[in-house]
């Protein structure tokens, strides 16, 4: 039997649900993406986990996407955004018969996700809660995914993006709420800059392929805030760090993942639904 664990979003979170699955019982792992043919990790008991490319559309123009996979169930996982589940409907609908059920990732609020669940025409297994720790972002790969250059390097951690557009003014309080979030802005916006540098913020991300000005990054390497030079303008570095940085999922980030998916997912009942033993 093939079961995949596909994907409503992008960074939903299908390596760690597998990894979880893998401390419940034995299978055969496939990857599909950018690894190309399979990848057989775990030998199993007839029963093949494949995990889905970035989302269940990708590879859509040249059947090859997760619809085109032809498994005998699929469980999707979304992380939470607030269409997460209009578009968890569209996964449904699509898989068909084969779609088994759906975990929802990456929520901020517990509760008020949880008043929801019950009243959706698909079957939700698990709604698991943001963790820092597996969510946020390094300042390494945020740079790689902009193709930028580190000015100040930090070892900080970052789990929001704010666009700086506004005056200082009107940006103190959305920076002062957000420290751990990094402020995208032009790197000609010297007074946002230094609002930033002055409030704590953990890390600048400046566009338009301009240096900040000497001073600023000896106070961020003093301070110990990240500064990432990109040469993107400021809503294409947002927009590429909107749709995904690439963060590897390392032993200990396994480990955490697998701990919250078995407190917060009903494995009894996937299991079941799988017909998994």
């Amino acid at each position: 039997m093939k079961v995949l664990v596909s994907s409503a979003n992008p960074r939903a979170g299908k390596t760690a649900l597998i990894y979880a699955l893998s401390k419940l019982t034995t299978f055969s792992y496939e990857k599909r993406g950018a690894v190309r043919g399979a990848e057989r990790l775990i030998s199993g008991n007839g029963i093949t986990i494949v995990e889905g490319r970035k989302t269940y559309k990708t590879g859509l123009a040249k059947s090859e996407s997760d619809i085109d996979e032809g498994a005998d169930k699929v469980v999707v996982i979304a992380r939470y955004t607030d269409s997460v589940f209009d578009e968890i409907a569209m996964a449904a609908r699509v898989f068909g018969d084969s779609f088994a059920a759906t975990i929802v990732n990456c929520v901020k609020k517990l509760d008020k996700v949880k008043e929801v669940v019950y009243d959706l025409p698909f079957e939700v297994v698990g709604v698991v809660p943001y963790s820092f720790r597996l969510g946020a972002m390094s300042i390494e790969a945020i740079a790689k995914r902009l193709n930028g250059v580190i000015l100040s390097k930090a070892d900080v951690l970052i789990d929001d993006v704010l666009i700086g557009a506004m005056s200082p003014k009107c940006a103190l309080p959305w920076l002062e709420k957000k420290k751990d979030a990094a402020l995208v802005t032009g790197g000609d916006r010297v007074d946002l800059q230094k609002l930033a540098l002055d409030i704590g913020v953990k890390c600048l991300i400046l566009t338009g392929g301009m240096e900040p000005p000497k001073i600023f990054v000896k106070r961020a390497q003093e301070g110990g805030v990240a500064i990432i030079l990109s040469e993107y303008d400021t809503l294409t570095s947002l927009e590429k760090i909107q749709k995904g940085v690439d963060e590897p999922l390392t032993s200990e980030k396994a480990e955490i993942a697998a701990e919250l998916f078995k407190k917060y997912v009903d494995f009894k009942k996937l299991m079941k639904l799988l017909d998994l033993r």
